[in-house]
C-alpha cells in the first residue's frame, strides 16, 4: 500500500475491500467488539456504486431505531429496504430465495429471520444462508458476534458465527477497554478473556492483554474459514494513549504475523490514524 492521506481514504479502502486483496463480488464477516455494526455501515455507506446486502447471523441493533438510541443525527446509517423472512433462520433448501434480487448500487438493504421489537434488535439468518445472499450482491457485510454493547469480548465454543464463503473476516476491540477493569461492565465473557488474556478478575486490561487475544486461536478470529483474509480495527483511538496504541500495535506486529491489515480510526468522527497492510509481504507498511 503506497502512502496516502489519512483524511481521503475510506474504511473501504483502508481495509483493502473492492480494489485490494478482497475483492467483489465479497462476503466480509465482523467479529470481536467495540464497533461492529459501525463498521459495517462505514463502509457501506462509502461505496455508492455497489450493490450491499447487510445481515447478521447473531442479533443486530434494528437500524430503523438506531439513531434513537444513539443520538446520530438522522440518516447517519443509510439503508433501503429491511426484509424480515422466517425461513432464513434455517438452513438453505438448494433452490434460491424468491426474494434473492440485487439490491440497487447504494441502497444497502436488511435481512434478518425476524425482528425482536422489545429489544429494537433483529435476529440473524442462518450461517449457511450467506452463500446464498452473496450470489444477489457485490458486498455482503454479516455481523457474526454478539458483545451487547461492550468495547471487549473473548468468544465462547459456540461463537462466533462466521459464514464458510467469508472472503475476509474483520476483528473489532474498542479501546476504550483500556486502562479498565476486567468484569462484566467492560467485557462480554470476561471469565473467557481472563484465560485466553491471562488477566485476573478485576484487574486492569492492557495492550498485552488485548495482543493475546488476538494471538489466540481460540480469540479474536477463532472460527475465521481457511483462507480468508484477517483485519483488525482498533476502534476509539480519540480515547486511548499514544503509548497505548503504540503498544499494542508493536505487539501485534511480533511474528507470526496474526492479519493482513490493522486499521487505526475512530467510527465516531470517521478518522482513520494509522494504517498496516501486512498482505503482500511479511513486514508492515504504517501511514499516518
Amino acid at each position: 500500500m503506497s502512502e496516502v492521506d489519512m483524511a481521503s481514504i475510506s474504511l473501504t479502502q483502508a481495509l483493502g475491500i473492492g480494489s485490494g486483496m478482497t475483492r467483489f463480488p465479497a462476503t466480509v464477516a465482523f467479529v470481536g467488539a467495540g464497533g461492529k455494526t459501525s463498521a459495517m455501515f462505514a463502509i457501506a455507506n462509502s461505496v455508492s456504486s455497489c450493490r450491499i446486502i447487510i445481515t447478521t447471523t447473531t442479533h443486530i441493533r434494528d437500524p430503523r431505531s438506531e439513531n434513537a438510541h444513539t443520538g446520530a443525527p438522522a440518516g447517519n446509517r443509510q439503508f433501503g429496504q429491511v426484509i424480515i423472512d422466517p425461513e432464513l433462520a434455517h438452513a438453505a433448501t438448494g433452490s434460491m430465495h424468491p426474494f434473492c434480487m440485487s439490491p440497487l448500487p447504494g441502497n444497502p438493504i436488511i435481512i434478518a429471520s425476524q425482528a425482536l421489537p422489545e429489544e429494537d434488535k433483529l435476529a440473524g439468518i442462518h450461517p449457511a444462508r450467506a452463500e446464498e445472499l452473496g450470489h444477489c450482491c457485490d458486498l455482503l457485510l454479516v455481523e457474526a458476534d454478539g458483545s451487547r454493547g461492550l468495547p471487549i469480548k473473548a468468544p465462547a465454543s459456540h461463537e462466533p458465527v462466521i459464514p464458510q464463503n467469508s472472503a475476509m473476516v474483520i476483528g473489532l476491540m474498542g479501546l476504550d477497554c483500556l486502562g479498565q477493569e476486567l468484569g462484566p461492565n467492560t467485557v462480554h465473557r470476561p471469565e473467557i478473556l481472563a484465560r485466553l488474556a491471562g488477566c485476573e478478575p478485576g484487574g486492569k486490561i492492557e495492550p498485552r492483554h488485548l495482543a493475546r487475544l488476538v494471538r489466540s486461536p481460540n480469540g479474536l478470529f477463532k472460527g475465521s474459514p481457511p483462507g480468508s483474509r484477517r483485519g483488525i480495527i482498533l476502534n476509539k483511538t480519540d480515547v486511548a494513549s499514544d503509548q497505548d496504541i503504540r503498544e499494542l500495535l508493536d505487539l501485534c506486529l511480533e511474528p507470526p504475523k496474526t492479519c493482513d491489515v490493522i486499521v487505526v480510526c475512530s467510527l465516531k468522527d470517521g478518522s482513520i490514524r494509522d494504517v498496516i497492510d501486512l498482505s503482500s509481504s511479511g513486514g508492515g507498511t504504517l501511514h499516518g
